[in-house]
Order: C-alpha cells, then structure tokens, then sequence
C-alpha cells in the first residue's frame, strides 16, 4: 500500500513539474493533464472510502495491533496523496494560465459556504468557527472560484491546526478602499524562521511534518491573492496559534 501511495504521488508531482516546464506544452497540456489528475483523485477517493468504511463499520477493532497501525498509516497515507493531488489540480486549474473573472459577489455568502463545507471536519476535531463581519459585503468585485479556493485554503488549514477542542476566528471587513478578512486560530503556531518561507512551494514548517499536507495550499491562496490586487500576511507564535489576513482593494 505505501509503495502504491508514494507511486501516486511521484506521478502527481512529475507531471507537475513536467506542465510547469514548459509554457507552450502547458497550454497545450492543461486539459489532458486536468484530466489525469481527476482520476488519479477519483482512485484516491475511492481508497479512502475504503478505509473510512473499516473504522464506520468497527472493522478495525476485529484485526491485531499492527495489522490495525498499518490501517490507521495507509489512511494518513491516502489522506496526503489526495490532499497534494488536489492542490496540484488547483495550480493547474486555478493558476496564473487560467482566466481571471472579477465579478460582483456576495463575500459574506462565500465565507458561510466555506466554513459550511469545512463543518464535520471542525466538529471531528471539536473545533469552534466564529465569524463577525463588518460593513456591506455584498457588492464586492472579485473572481468567485479563485476566492473561494483562497478561502478553502486559509480557514481548512486553522482547523487542521488548531487544537483540539480549539477556536477559529474569522473577521470581515469593509474599511474605506480595501476588503479585510483575518482568520485566527490558537493552533500550534509557526516557528518564527520558518515564516518567510510559509508561501513558497512545497515548503511545509517543520512542526507540521507529521500532519498531511502538500505545501502547495499557501503558495496557491498568494499567487491568486496578487491577482486581485492583494495580498496575504501572517503573524504566529509557535505553540500559541497563528493569525492570517488577506487584504484586497474594492473596486
């Protein structure tokens, strides 16, 4: 299983790699490509279900210990192939290639659909979300697809990392000329020299290594931040959670 997990994976990265090479062969690539990696997610989906449905139906509890370790390691396994399988879907889909539809949109509705999708894996981890919002945001130009993949992105990872039993704070606000959302959690932090690098590409804080994660999330919600005319700033402490805002002009 593992040997078939880290095959997955290499193939996920290289035909990454193989499309950001080359820009005539990327464009001429994207839509085979999207479509490899949709069934590479489709299997990985599959895979997971399969372990989903030994620990529903108490599966787990009939085999021997280390029959049981390598069950709960293959779905922490699986769980991390799709999650770089899927950002790596998103940069190709989602990237600087694709197009760019500013539009007006309802940001407080967005928001609610995100922290919506995101409710079993905060209540599997007793996680509060908290949201407060600040002036009109129904009339606010941005794209709803690239905003949404930045959202998904920022409020997914305070969750994953808070503690359990922990809070997540989001904030909306209209000021005079820009948008603000701040999402706080009091999670496990980030070390302070690994900061500068949180945005770059497959870069992951070394606290966070035993957790599933491609180190692809951040370096996409930046790159799609700067295409609304903002940007994303972080500020943490190790140990006592992290603070992300994105800020973006109104137009």
């Amino acid at each position: 299983m593992e040997y078939l997990i880290l095959l997955i994976i290499g193939v996920s990265l290289g035909y990454y790699y193989a499309i950001s090479a080359n820009k005539k062969t990327c464009e001429e690539n994207d839509m085979a490509t999207v479509i490899l990696i949709h069934e590479i997610r489709s299997q990985l989906t599959g895979l997971k279900w399969i372990f989903n449905l030994f620990s529903e139906k108490n599966m787990v509890a009939t085999v021997d210990e280390d029959s049981k370790k390598l069950i709960e390691e293959g779905d922490k396994k699986i769980a991390s192939a799709l999650e770089i399988v899927n950002d790596t879907f998103n940069i190709v889909k989602l990237g600087e290639r694709s197009s760019f539809k500013p539009e007006k949109n309802n940001l407080e509705t967005i928001v609610k659909k995100c922290i919506e999708e995101y409710k079993i894996h905060a209540n599997q981890r007793n996680v509060t979300i908290k949201m407060s919002v600040v002036g009109n945001l129904s009339e606010i130009v941005f794209d709803k697809l690239k905003m949404t993949q930045v959202l998904k992105n920022i409020i997914g990872n305070a969750i994953k990392y808070s503690n359990i039993s922990g809070e997540v704070n989001i904030a909306l606000e209209r000021l005079e000329t820009l948008i603000r959302i701040i999402v706080t959690d009091n999670g496990i932090g980030i070390p302070a020299d690994d900061q500068p690098k949180l945005f770059t590409k497959f870069f992951r804080a070394k606290n966070a290594e035993n957790l599933s994660g491609s180190g692809l999330g951040l370096y996409i919600a930046r790159d799609l931040i700067a295409r609304h005319g903002g940007r994303i700033e972080v500020e943490s402490t190790e140990g006592n959670g992290s603070r992300f805002t994105i800020t973006f002009p109104i137009k």
